[in-house]
């Protein structure tokens, strides 16, 4: 039981962001490693209530039941929050409104929507809450050239590639910026960085 209790415990680390698995803050999509450790624990509970007698059959599979349409209510409610990509963001944001990733990405899909003012803000957002986050600096760049705003791009390209040297999309992006402005020493420095010549 204790062996249990323990494997239950350790695998439940990522699930509530002790252990990080990524940018999340928690990982409520890995839940299903620790259930395997009670749904194990039930069954052989099961199997031994059964060898018992009909009386405790009886308990046991009205319980189950019960059990069973609990967790199908709360599946159903679940399934609602990743029903689609802004639902889910808009989600995370109003339960960690502190978590950037989470307007990064709100702001990334409101980008590929074409809602350039919209993935604006949410970046905007991203880079209050976590001022070191490259990928939003990077799309603000991004979206600063759209707008031939270019001292603003090379600003946010740099400070994408300063807060975060190992972000290759960022400093790539820098990189391609500075050789479309005639800067090519610079655009080969930031190459090599990445390897590249």
């Amino acid at each position: 039981m204790l062996a249990l209790c323990a494997s239950y415990l350790v695998m439940l680390l990522p699930v509530i962001g002790l252990v990080q698995m990524g940018e999340q803050a928690a990982a409520d999509r890995y839940m299903y490693l620790p259930l395997l450790v009670p749904a194990i624990g039930l069954a052989a509970l099961v199997v031994r209530a059964w060898q018992v007698g009909p009386r405790l059959r009886t308990f046991l599979g009205a319980r189950l039941v019960v059990a069973v349409a609990g967790m199908s209510i709360l599946t159903i409610r679940q399934i609602g929050v990743w029903r689609d990509t802004p639902t889910l963001w808009a989600w995370v944001i109003e339960k960690q409104p502190r978590v950037a990733v989470a307007h990064y990405n709100l702001g990334e899909y409101l980008r590929k929507l074409g809602d350039l003012d919209g993935a604006a803000r949410c970046w905007r957002r991203a880079v209050e809450i976590e001022p070191s986050f490259s990928w939003p600096l990077n799309g603000l760049g991004n979206l600063a050239e759209l707008r031939g705003d270019l001292g603003e791009a090379r600003s946010y390209f740099e400070r994408a590639t300063r807060t975060n040297m190992y972000d290759a999309y960022s400093q790539y992006n820098f990189a391609t910026f500075l050789e479309e402005q005639g800067d090519i020493a610079e655009a080969r420095a930031k190459l090599s960085l990445l390897g590249r010549p």
